[in-house]
């Protein structure tokens, strides 16, 4: 049986454990014998996409006996380059533009810089009519009998507007204002009132903030929205409500301005002082203003709404009805249990027409996000230049890589790194975790042929490293697979080094000044290199840096390796030091549930508790020495 799954992000299936639900729904004993569900879902897919990719299935393969749809979180969100609707002829006309230089893109993601060329009206989501087409172009050439249509939902609490343009520069009600250090510009009108902010001054804020709202007109607009969001934010956190919910209606009819950040603020306000009914339909508003985020609005789930009627065999599940309203942490992915919720939703729904009792298998082969303007390389290659071996001089690519292992506190002293540098245009793509995995090889296969994983509990796997290699292309899966046996040197000394990297390595992440409210603000900015790490679920560790956890995790592994080789006895220290990183993730994923709990709840958030909550480490960091 041939089951092919079209979705976005929501249906990844990449990382090293992902819990999304077709990897859980492939595991359902309800296929028949063969069975294979071909998943090419990524981040950035839209309907055009899907409907190129259907088309060339079906070149290989004839009609699949199973499709399951699950699409429209990214035909609602305004990207780079609009795909349009597919011509089966050919490219849809707005890639033949983006691929010819002739097509002018939309505003570009500026992480941290306020963009004064930032123009809010080329922010346009896909064509409504053009999601109709075609999503009707896949099922008219299948029978509706054989697909399963979902309707996705959307998280409405998620900031509004923090996709693209200047959003880190609004204050969000509740959310402390810690970025400022951070940013690489900012306009010089905006520079004292953000000054005083950060040093928590908000009488003197507020008296800048009105300044520039009743001044003389800012020279660029946006700046004068900026001052009144935030004044209006911090007048409601001194409590006067009514001026501030005046000034962000305000802010919310202006022309050209960012009415979701304005709407939303409206909504945090009014839930914060009790008024749950207002505060929801507020943030309706907001959700449906914002094309910013990845997250269906309403004209495209009214859409599948139809189909469901045009074609009434369709198999339907509207996911607005599964009371999954509190299972997200970020815009659109549900939680590791409601991942597993929609799998058994899509199990009852299947087995009577698979009519099995196996298991199926699941081929994971994202594509690119540019798949539809005739981008045919799959994700890997995308994500990690994998093509052929580098030679000669790579300059800057070859030292980020480099310098980015070295950071791995296994790989401070660089001497791996000097015998075994980065040799495939794999390696230096837009993360280091190919050439980092490369390193870690051998340390893995050595830990696993001796039984030195026993270390470390179900909160870190050191062995789904090699499941991480799937992401990658296959030259560096390939190099990774020959490297497992390699000789590797050890010493005391050696071992010595590694603990002290370990020990400074979790000190500076202990005393890092970046809080859960800067990483949720943050999130669109690294979501899409953590999601080919961890997977596309949501889960807590989105608020903090879990992979410095697991770096260091990885080192503690490299320590039981070489005392094994050296035969010094580590155990206990690695073992306590194994104990400590799970006390220190669990620990954090309780404050990131806590965190999640008040925000969500509108109450004012407190300033960066993480300094705090973390104390204690450094002590028991001091111990490990």
């Amino acid at each position: 049986m041939k089951i092919l799954l079209l979705g976005d992000s929501t249906s990844f299936t990449g990382g090293y454990n992902p819990q999304t639900y077709p990897v859980h729904l492939a595991t359902k004993e309800i296929w028949p014998a063969g069975a294979t569900i071909e998943n090419p879902s990524v981040a950035g897919m839209t309907s055009t996409d899907g409907v190129r990719y259907f088309y060339e299935y079906r070149k290989r393969n004839g009609l699949p006996e199973l499709i399951i749809i699950n699409l429209g979180n990214c035909d609602s969100c305004s990207t780079l380059y609009p795909k349009g609707r597919w011509n089966f002829f050919g490219k849809p006309k707005a890639g033949k533009r983006r691929l010819s230089g002739k097509f002018r893109g939309k505003n570009v993601m500026r992480p941290y810089t306020f963009d004064l060329h930032f123009d809010q009206t080329l922010e346009k989501p896909e064509d409504p009519d053009d999601f109709r087409f075609n999503l009707s172009k896949i099922i008219d050439k299948v029978e509706a009998s054989k697909v399963v249509l979902i309707a996705p939902v959307a998280n409405k609490n998620f900031i509004a507007g923090s996709g693209k343009g200047n959003f880190l520069f609004y204050r969000i009600f509740g959310l402390p204002q810690d970025l400022a250090d951070h940013f690489i510009s900012l306009p010089m009108a905006l520079t004292d009132a953000f000054t005083a902010e950060a040093n928590s001054d908000a009488t003197e804020a507020i008296r800048l903030y009105h300044k520039l709202v009743q001044g003389a007109p800012a020279p660029f607009p946006e700046i004068e929205h900026i001052a009144r969001n935030n004044l209006a934010v911090l007048l409601a956190e001194a409590g006067k409500t009514k001026e501030a919910l005046k000034l962000l209606q305000t802010l919310a009819d202006a022309p050209g301005a960012r009415r979701e950040i304005a709407l939303y603020n409206q909504a945090r306000i009014e839930m914060n002082t009790g008024n749950k009914e207002t505060a929801f339909s507020l943030l309706e508003r907001a959700m449906e203003s914002d094309s910013s985020n990845y997250r269906i609005r309403e004209p495209y789930r009214n859409i599948l709404h139809d189909l469901k009627k045009t074609f009434p065999d369709l198999n339907y599940i509207d996911l607005a009805a599964q009371a999954f309203s509190r299972e997200f942490i970020d815009h659109c992915h549900f939680r590791e249990s409601a991942q597993y919720q929609l799998a058994e939703k899509l199990a009852d729904i299947i087995a009577p027409i698979a009519k099995g009792d196996l298991r199926a298998e699941l081929l994971t082969c994202p594509v690119t996000p540019e798949y539809a303007f005739g981008n045919d390389q799959l994700l890997s290659a995308f994500f990690y230049r994998g093509r052929t071996a580098v030679t000669g001089d790579v300059g800057e690519d070859h030292l980020r890589i480099s310098d980015a292992a070295r950071r791995h506190p296994l790989f401070a002293d660089g001497a791996e790194i000097a015998e075994r540098p980065p040799r495939l245009l794999g390696e230096l793509g837009k993360m280091a975790d190919a050439y980092v995995n490369r390193l870690l090889s051998p340390y893995l296969e050595y830990a696993n042929r001796h039984g030195l994983l026993s270390l470390f509990n179900s909160s870190f796997k050191p062995e789904d490293l090699y499941s991480r290699m799937q992401t990658m292309p296959e030259k560096s899966q390939e190099v990774i697979g020959c490297e497992k046996e390699l000789t590797l040197a050890a010493s005391q000394e050696k071992i010595a080094a590694v603990k002290s990297n370990i020990i400074e390595n979790l000190k500076q992440f202990l005393k890092g000044d970046v809080s859960m409210g800067h990483r949720y603000r943050t999130m669109m900015y690294w979501y899409f290199r953590e999601s080919a790490r961890y997977g596309a679920h949501s889960r807590p560790s989105m608020l903090y840096d879990r992979i410095a956890i697991d770096s260091a995790a990885e080192a503690v592994m490299g320590v039981a390796v070489m005392a094994h080789i050296t035969g010094v006895d580590q155990s206990d220290w690695c073992r306590n030091a194994a104990t400590l990183l799970s006390e220190l993730d669990t620990t954090l994923n309780t404050a990131a549930e806590n965190w999640l709990e008040v925000f969500f709840s509108a109450k004012p958030v407190p300033p960066n508790h993480m300094p705090s909550l973390l104390r204690p480490y450094l002590k028991k960091m001091d111990a490990l020495v």
